[in-house]
């Protein structure tokens, strides 16, 4: 899928269209500077959504009321998280709220500028309630403790009116987002969550099985490993 892809929200009646916006495993705001042009007149193994990332982060922040939306939308990352995104000369910097801090985003964790880089996204306009999202591993280069954030701050984009697909390989992301599915009368809000888990047949072709939480998916690699490093442990206490 590519930045400028779009889709119709039924094929049968075009009357709302919905951009689409690829975020990769790797944050991009540390080495945005010079990617595109590189990208466009040089041969580099680089997928085109690395390409199309570059270019959502390359438009300007909104103006006026339309800002002020993408502002609300965005303080609870900013607030979760100490940061706002400023871009300067084509640089990103991350400054830190409470401390005041101003840093090239080159010098900062990946895994604080792949949150910032979502709050940039919104400010910008290029994630909002006409986007259709596939996030790509959140968890990489993210510290734990970020976890549960990401998976609140899904949960508010998709009431904000977002379509997502995220596609992981953590246990304490897809559990917390299973949370919202298995307690949804329990959580304020919760929203409609599916789960799919892809795995090999017998035959060796690739097989899909979904669930409303993590719960009723029996093919889980993620469990499947924990259980067996369970065994070893215990192995080892005989």
């Amino acid at each position: 899928f590519g930045l400028n892809d779009r889709f119709f929200a039924d094929g049968t009646l075009p009357h709302k269209r919905f951009d689409t916006l690829f975020i990769t495993p790797q944050e991009m705001l540390s080495w945005y500077k010079g990617f595109s042009s590189l990208y466009v007149k040089r041969e580099i193994s680089f997928d085109k959504v690395y390409y199309d990332l570059s270019v959502a982060l390359g438009l300007q922040p909104l103006r006026n009321s339309a800002l002020e939306d993408a502002k609300i939308l965005a303080a609870e990352l900013e607030k979760e998280m100490n940061v706002e995104v400023l871009k300067k000369d084509e640089k990103f910097y991350i400054r830190f709220i409470k401390e005041g801090n101003e840093h090239e985003a080159a010098i900062v964790a990946q895994g604080i500028n792949k949150i910032a880089q979502l709050i940039y996204l919104i400010n910008n306009g290029s994630l909002d309630e006409n986007t259709i999202l596939f996030w790509d591993e959140p968890e990489v280069s993210l510290n734990p403790k970020y976890i549960s954030i990401v998976a609140k701050f899904l949960q508010t984009l998709a009431n904000a009116g977002l379509q997502i697909f995220v596609a992981s390989h953590d246990y304490l992301l897809v559990q917390e987002l299973s949370l919202l599915a298995e307690y949804k009368k329990e959580i304020k809000n919760a929203p409609d969550i599916k789960f799919f888990a892809l795995y090999k047949g017998e035959d060796g072709s690739t097989q899909v099985e979904e669930g409303r939480s993590m719960a009723d998916i029996q093919n889980d690699a993620i469990i499947q490993e924990f259980i067996a490093h369970d065994a070893r442990e215990k192995a080892l206490w005989k």
